[in-house]
């Protein structure tokens, strides 16, 4: 269901390309040859987002294997590719942009195949149009709710900076370089209280012995989001 939802979004978004980039960067617009260079650029690179939604998907399965590592190096795949074509700048000249997208593509499909490596020692895809919406499903969303309201409102916050910045020359670069550097403090952060966190091997606050998301019932636990009211099953037998 993941990849159909996936690919036909791809799809849709690469034959209104120019539509769906008017609505983000209504500002370049006013440059023919700017606009025309940007669809070019984002038809190529666009797929990306297929292999690298699934990527994502794939690195949660790793991670609630305890399989940290694996899904924190992932990324580093797409930075080897950038690197790697940046080395020949010189020779390729204004052609550079173009394989530097291409790039971006690869890169995410080498990301995917890396994991599927992996992940298939613990999940193999079923392709089944049939859904099935139990309590556990119910849970989950009723809890993954809050979370998208919370990261959904950096999103816009850098959507419409976008859409502004769009009418200045390179805003939209240094808005992507300051939310870079943001991201950097955000990720010394996460290790900061995952290194607080586990202590000999287990994650402190938690009933989990190796995830701080999962006591030993499934239910998520502790400093991971649960309500106040509820409690492990192994912490009231105690």
């Amino acid at each position: 269901l993941l990849i159909l939802i996936l690919f036909f979004l791809v799809f849709i978004i690469d034959i209104f390309i120019p539509l769906f980039l008017f609505l983000i960067d209504p500002g370049f617009s006013c440059n023919e040859e700017k606009m025309n260079l940007v669809i070019n650029l984002t038809r190529i690179t666009f797929p990306f987002l297929l292999f690298v939604s699934l990527s994502s998907f794939f690195s949660a399965i790793l991670n609630s294997h305890n399989r940290f590592a694996i899904a924190a190096a992932a990324p580093i795949i797409l930075n080897i590719f950038l690197i790697s074509i940046l080395f020949y700048g010189n020779i390729l000249g204004d052609m550079l942009v173009y394989y530097l997208s291409y790039a971006v593509t690869i890169a995410g499909i080498a990301q995917f195949l890396f994991l599927y490596k992996y992940v298939k020692k613990f999940y193999l895809p079923k392709f089944s149009l049939k859904i099935l919406i139990d309590e556990k499903v119910k849970k989950f969303f009723k809890k993954l709710l809050p979370s998208i309201f919370s990261s959904g409102v950096t999103q816009i916050n850098i959507l419409v900076g976008t859409i502004i910045a769009s009418f200045q020359a390179s805003a939209v670069s240094y808005l992507y370089y300051a939310d870079r550097i943001y991201q950097i403090n955000l990720a010394i952060a996460g290790i900061a209280i995952k290194i607080w966190a586990k202590k000999d091997g287990k994650f402190a606050g938690t009933c989990a012995s190796q995830n701080p998301l999962l006591n030993k019932e499934g239910e998520a636990c502790g400093f991971c989001g649960a309500l106040p009211e509820e409690k492990c099953k192994n912490e009231e037998t105690k």
